[in-house]
């Protein structure tokens, strides 16, 4: 048996002709191949139900995604952020009204550091998929 290989069956299936397997033996395998990644794909869309974050009161805020299935969404990761989208904590930008309304008054100009700084570090602000735009908030505040 090869070693490295993720799926037994995979070993399995390059040493076939080697075994002398018969076609009914290869059908088989092929199908116990099918549901095993099926069922190891669910098993781990199971298992993920729970998302823990940061809250904007500085508390651990928990996140039951329910019982979720791999027909959910093409991946478990973009299932998990469309639910925090959903619930507004990842968003693609922030607004310059919210950036304004939420900034220290402490610094009368604003660096796109100490602004990136401030996002990336304070719960009150959701967070971002892309930090880059936060310069261009910064523009749209100017104006």
């Amino acid at each position: 048996m090869k070693r490295g290989s993720c799926w037994p069956g995979e070993d399995i299936q390059e040493e076939a002709v080697e075994l002398k397997l018969e076609d009914l033996q290869r059908k088989q395998l092929a199908e116990n191949q099918a549901k095993s990644k099926r069922d190891l794909r669910e098993s781990v869309w199971r298992t993920y139900k729970t998302v823990m974050l940061l809250a904007k009161d500085n508390s651990i805020r928990s996140i039951d995604l329910g019982l979720v299935h791999s027909s959910a969404d093409a991946s478990l990761v973009g299932f998990i952020v469309n639910r925090l989208k959903q619930d507004g904590d990842i968003s693609e930008g922030i607004s310059p009204k919210f950036l304004v309304r939420n900034w220290s008054g402490a610094h009368k100009e604003w660096s796109t550091k100490a602004v990136k700084d401030a996002v990336f570090a304070s719960p009150l602000f959701p967070r971002l998929l892309n930090g880059d735009l936060i310069r261009e908030t910064i523009a749209r505040c100017e104006q």
